[in-house]
């Protein structure tokens, strides 16, 4: 077996890690908050991801540090560190950046580094001469994983993509990940772009699915029996193509700009995803005005849902609570019924702006596993 490090250690960081340490690989989890790692060395942790909790406890090979020498004396070096979005729409590569120098101030030989975060379409080969300069070997393996099923989504993944630094590299990280399904490898700047390309087709078909919805009810007929019936074409799908809110969350409307970033970069319109992102925005408008019409201005109105999807803690880029300040703005009383979790988030950044219940039956089961 092979000893790993994976530096950044958050949330999907710590799913990579423990799933190398079920295997029976030697890890070493990476991070700079002093606190959180002291918390992942002593196992007591609180997570609303399934299994995450659980597998930390059992883990027999897996230590946190936050001396970066440990995670460079490892076989395998794999980087899940988090990037934002700049406003133009491209990936603030400035964590990772900061990683890549740490490591070229410490040479090694022909050492495999594996980044896992989001990039924008191009950066592997900007940094690839630098890192060899010292001895690491750049791939490029990007996660397709969801908040709730990070270590499912590990380890029954639909499609592994490897952007491999050389074939015996990509050879070497398709042993490791050891996944039941079709490896695709590549250079990394094809990785990159299937990365992004992969979630912008969903977003174009979650738009699309939407907008038909939109014209249906404005018509009289049934979004869902249409959808379904759509969807039942093999070359289609049902997966992601059914009537409800817009996309949002940590990955696709990122995904969507960064793409459209790219696009513009190289001379292409990006004309799909503009749509997308214009349908999407456009979708949202049309639920508001579609309940407004239906239930009279100035009622209370009680959203059980504010999270981007349901059963997770993440309220950035939710839509479900767009809807909810816009209903606010028209002058509904909106109560947000949710998890105290989830609560206390919303609190932290709206404030008095909604008014509050706590769902005890939403609570349960909140930390630990599911």
């Amino acid at each position: 077996m092979s000893k790993i490090s994976v530096i950044g250690v958050g949330r999907i960081g710590l799913g990579i890690a423990l799933n190398f340490e079920s295997q029976g690989h030697e890890v070493i989890g990476y991070d700079i908050d002093d606190k959180y790692v002291q918390l992942l060395n002593k196992k007591c942790i609180l997570s609303s991801e399934p299994k995450i909790v659980k597998m930390l406890k059992q883990s027999k090979n897996f230590i946190a540090s936050t001396d970066i020498l440990e995670a460079i004396d490892c076989d395998y070096i794999f980087i899940m560190v988090r990037t934002e979005s700049k406003e133009n729409g491209e990936y603030n590569h400035k964590q990772v950046e900061t990683v890549f120098k740490n490591l070229i101030k410490n040479k090694v030989n022909n050492k495999t580094v594996v980044l896992c975060s989001n990039v924008s379409p191009g950066f592997c080969n900007s940094w690839t001469k630098k890192l060899k300069s010292s001895g690491y070997l750049l791939s490029f393996n990007p996660e397709w994983v969801a908040q709730g099923t990070i270590i499912k989504n590990l380890q029954n993944p639909d499609v592994v993509v490897i952007g491999e630094y050389n074939k015996t590299e990509g050879k070497k990280i398709e042993n490791l990940l050891n996944v039941n399904c079709e490896v695709h490898r590549m250079d990394p700047t094809s990785a990159e772009l299937t990365k992004v390309g992969l979630n912008c087709f969903l977003t174009t078909k979650i738009s699309y699915a939407n907008s038909l919805g939109d014209l249906a009810l404005k018509m009289g007929a049934n979004p869902n029996k249409i959808l379904n019936a759509i969807g039942k074409d093999s070359r289609i799908g049902n997966k992601y193509f059914s009537y409800g809110h817009s996309y949002g969350g940590p990955c696709f409307p990122r995904d969507n700009r960064a793409l459209i970033y790219t696009s513009e970069k190289y001379g292409e319109k990006a004309l799909l995803q503009k749509a997308s992102d214009e349908i999407n925005k456009n979708h949202l408008e049309f639920m508001v005005e579609e309940f407004c019409k239906n239930n009279g201005r100035g009622k209370v109105v009680y959203i059980t849902d504010v999270t981007y999807k349901p059963g997770v803690e993440y309220i950035e880029e939710s839509r479900q609570l767009d809807f909810a300040k816009m209903l606010v703005d028209r002058g509904y009383d909106v109560y947000i019924k949710e998890r105290k979790s989830v609560i206390d988030k919303v609190k932290q950044k709206y404030g008095t702006r909604f008014c509050y219940e706590i769902d005890e039956s939403r609570s349960k089961n909140v930390y630990g596993d599911k």
